[in-house]
């Protein structure tokens, strides 16, 4: 049985666009588990808030680098591990650049080639890019995101060909939700599910 590790924020947690949690078979890492099938188990490491590797004040427990070596140890050794951050670094009162985050990014992809085997394979996700919606305190919360997105994916694009992982441009495949413009709904987690299922199926073939 192959091991898939799925690292990331709320948008792996499953967090519903207005306030909730979404059934296991509803979000995407449930959804995808379905789809590989008995050979395969899917672990969903999502937490809410969670950065690519800075302290928030506001919240504990958010850095998701030093966070990452507990889950890696933890789920030893997964075959692949999909990791989908950088959300939650966008918002207005951290002022992180671009280049910030994924220079974060990369240090992410590092941690996990350093502690797994050279057959695990990294599954970098640019996330689904921040909308501006019809939620006013997520649009000022994440002030100035929009205009970033696509230079992130860009910059992840470009990470992945650095570290020779795979890459997924999840705004290609998903969008967020129009009511707070950061969260998926349940449509967009079946087809982000579909997304890197056929990754997967790829590096499999």
């Amino acid at each position: 049985m192959k091991t898939i590790l799925c690292y990331g924020d709320s948008n792996v947690w499953g967090y519903i666009p207005g306030g909730g949690r979404y059934g296991w078979k509803t979000r995407w890492t449930g959804y995808l588990d379905g789809l590989l099938g008995e050979d395969y188990r899917v672990i969903e490491e999502g937490l809410n808030g969670r950065n690519t590797g800075i302290d928030d004040p506001l919240f504990e427990g958010r850095n998701g680098q030093s966070y990452l070596p507990v889950v890696l140890e933890s789920h030893y050794a997964a075959d692949y591990v999909v990791l989908m951050l950088g959300t939650n670094d966008l918002k207005a009162r951290f002022n992180r650049t671009v280049e910030d985050i994924a220079r974060s990014a990369g240090q992410l992809i590092q941690l996990i080639q350093s502690y797994y085997p050279q057959s695990c394979e990294v599954i970098l996700l640019s996330p689904p890019p921040v909308q501006h919606s019809q939620d006013a305190e997520k649009n000022e919360a994440f002030a100035g995101a929009p205009d970033k997105c696509e230079a992130l994916s860009a910059s992840y694009r470009y990470l992945s060909e650095q570290y020779e992982c795979s890459f997924i441009d999840a705004g290609k495949y998903c969008a967020t939700s129009l009511s707070d413009g950061v969260h998926l709904d349940a449509e967009n987690h079946r087809a982000l599910a579909q997304a890197v299922f056929s990754q997967i199926m790829l590096c499999e073939s």
